[in-house]
């Protein structure tokens, strides 16, 4: 395969990513000349390569505005491995000037290409491959942060709703698995004190709880709307270990699944 590339499938991001993709071969990762479509931005995470005549380094990047006129292409004896994003909205113009580009050149200087080389890692392999929107935007805030030292995507609009918005999409997207607080800030790319921090912000509660909270409001739900086992409801809220869910449940709830079940049905059953 000469090139792998995502594309977004899903609710729609701001800013408004089309995809991203990845090339180690020399014939896909050179362009033009030509006009590019969309906005877009490339990470050099190993080799050299030329944009418009200009050398670029290994852990260097270079932009592409909408409708520039362009032409890039890999070193013949040291070819570059090229990561991009392409954003589709104007809030790329001010995205890219975070970056600290030069003014002449719009060759940029990533402070750690560790990142870009993690995403190219998870991507490669995959040819026109739809994941969800939301995930793409968290690869791209992982470069974003690594890149820029974490200064906010939108002005006026903080990181911290982008980083949100995906915890909140990876918490229902897997509320069946055992995730824990270190699993979603691996996810998401964010230290533990700041997940902290927005958590409690945005909903007055650690993250830790937000995640017991939607466990225990789905197996309420299972237990009011279902006759399915207390060991199957376990599992679908992340536990594979009945006993340490119906300790949890009678934790927060006061009395047992079981009996939870019977009194909602009997409630039901009254009215």
């Amino acid at each position: 395969m000469s090139f792998s590339y995502v594309i977004s499938d899903g609710i729609k991001t701001v800013p408004n990513i089309a995809g991203i993709g990845y090339t180690e071969d020399k014939s896909s990762s050179r362009f033009g000349p030509g006009v590019q479509i969309g906005y877009t931005i490339h990470f050099n995470i190993q080799g050299r390569g030329y944009f418009n005549g200009h050398l670029v380094e290994e852990g260097e990047g270079f932009f592409v505005y909408n409708g520039q006129h362009t032409y890039h292409y890999p070193d013949e004896r040291d070819p570059w491995k090229l990561l991009w994003i392409t954003l589709t909205d104007e809030s790329a113009i001010s995205i890219m000037q975070m970056y600290n580009s030069d003014s002449e050149t719009q060759i940029f200087r990533c402070r750690d290409i560790t990142a870009a080389r993690e995403v190219a890692g998870e991507i490669k392999g995959m040819e026109f491959v739809a994941i969800d929107s939301l995930r793409l935007l968290e690869l791209f805030l992982r470069l974003h942060v690594s890149c820029t030292g974490g200064q906010p995507l939108i002005k006026n609009k903080p990181s911290s709703s982008l980083y949100l918005d995906y915890a909140v999409k990876y918490l229902e997207d897997n509320i069946h698995l055992p995730v824990s607080v270190e699993h979603l800030t691996s996810a998401i790319g964010v230290s533990q004190p700041y997940l902290y921090r927005i958590f409690m912000s945005e909903f007055g509660v650690s993250p830790k709880q937000y995640i017991m909270n939607k466990k225990l409001e789905l197996s309420k739900k299972m237990l009011r709307t279902s006759e399915i086992s207390i060991s199957v409801i376990a599992s679908s809220v992340g536990y594979e270990d009945s006993l340490a869910f119906s300790r949890m449940f009678a934790r927060k709830m006061g009395m047992s699944p079981t009996a939870y079940r019977k009194a909602s049905m009997k409630k039901q059953q009254d009215f």
